[in-house]
């Protein structure tokens, strides 16, 4: 049985179980119907987006997805980074550190050194 998008149900239930979010196809061209019914830019979504991930814990696969549609849409880092920060009241340090840990590895960012804390 084919949805909507000419897809079948089951190839995209196995592609989102599998976490195979960066070579379904499908999801892509659902993602591109999602930012056309969301009346955003697609900028905007894929901020919009990235603060859900980080809202509900993701895991590390929807990082490397997010990361891939904000190099398509010409999203920065520091757009993202600004996104994160102003979550940090409402979602906590914990969950925004999670989201910025798994961001740079899905942006090839690697660790170095120890993280400066700010005074308090």
């Amino acid at each position: 049985m084919a949805h909507a998008i000419g897809v079948s149900y089951d190839t995209m239930l196995r592609t989102l179980f599998t976490n195979d979010v960066a070579t379904g196809s499908s999801l892509r061209s659902t993602y591109q119907v999602s930012i056309a019914e969301s009346g955003l830019d697609p900028r905007s979504h894929v901020l919009v987006r990235l603060a859900a991930l980080a809202s509900t814990g993701a895991p590390a696969e929807l990082y490397a997805w997010q990361a891939e549609m904000a190099e398509m849409y010409e999203v920065t880092q520091q757009e993202m980074l600004g996104v994160l920060v102003a979550l940090k009241p409402t979602i906590g340090l914990a969950r925004v550190a999670t989201a910025a840990a798994e961001l740079c590895r899905a942006l090839g960012i690697e660790e170095t050194g120890e993280a400066a804390l700010p005074a308090e």
